[in-house]
């Protein structure tokens, strides 16, 4: 009878959790084999010997053939860790978190553009995009990009250190291949972080008096006092460039 066991200890190791809800058709099988080697246990001793050992427990499957709530989630749970752990998983959550911060992207740069179209135009842009939803539509975007920037950042940090493990050290140190661009991308990625914090405390939080005063009715005067500071447009152009690098390579 411990053969059987341990043989269905076996089973539950070479079978995933998920495919076990199949296995009570052949319980009648297994029924049958206990009750031959009852009968006839010297023509199966040599099964004994057999190092059927394993750390994982025989989990009972439901009488209905079907998954336990508790038992989908936890499925669930290791096939996202599963795929959180590869580099795959976290290459294509960089990349698809990547596309849709491009797309916000261009389309921030399109409305940012009616700055040079006038005043009005601007304003007005700026109504539309406060009153979306009636007034929902920006925090939900908001809060759709927050999310992505933060998978973003952490994949990527995450890639680069596994890649920095398991990277073993250069015969020759000069980069054949990589372009510039791709050889700082963390380093262009960190910079952008940072001035993505700026712009949100200088354009959106408005922790200058002077600017909370003028964004309250007029977004097209406070851009335009907003870049009066020689510091802040250079600190912008900078960025800009690097935007542009990450881009190269990324897009």
């Amino acid at each position: 009878m411990g053969v059987f066991l341990q043989i269905s200890r076996l089973r539950a190791n070479f079978f995933p959790h998920s495919c076990q809800r199949i296995l009570p058709r052949y319980s009648a099988g297994i029924t049958a084999l206990e009750r031959l080697f009852h009968h006839s246990p010297a023509r199966f001793g040599s099964l004994l010997s057999l190092p059927l050992k394993t750390s994982r427990s025989l989990s009972i499957p439901r009488p209905d053939g079907e998954a336990s709530p508790h038992e989908s989630m936890n499925a669930i749970t290791r096939c996202l860790d599963t795929y959180w752990s590869s580099s795959i998983g976290k290459k294509l959550v960089v990349a698809l978190t990547g596309i849709v911060l491009v797309l916000f992207l261009a389309g921030h740069l399109s409305g940012n553009l009616l700055i040079f179209v006038g005043r009005k135009a601007f304003n007005e842009y700026a109504e539309f995009l406060h009153s979306a939803l009636h007034g929902a539509g920006v925090w939900i975007a908001r809060s759709v990009l927050l999310v992505m920037l933060i998978l973003h950042v952490v994949a990527t940090i995450s890639l680069a250190r596994q890649n920095r493990a398991a990277r073993q050290p250069y015969e020759f140190k000069a980069t054949i291949q990589a372009s510039k661009s791709s050889r700082i991308m963390i380093v262009t990625g960190l910079t952008i972080l940072a001035f993505v914090i700026f712009h949100l405390l200088h354009f959106s939080v408005r922790v200058d008096a002077d600017l909370a005063r003028l964004g309250a009715t007029d977004p097209y005067g406070m851009v335009v006092v907003g870049f009066q500071n020689p510091l802040v447009v250079i600190f912008y152009v900078f960025a800009m460039t690097l935007l542009c690098s990450h881009l190269s390579h990324g897009v």
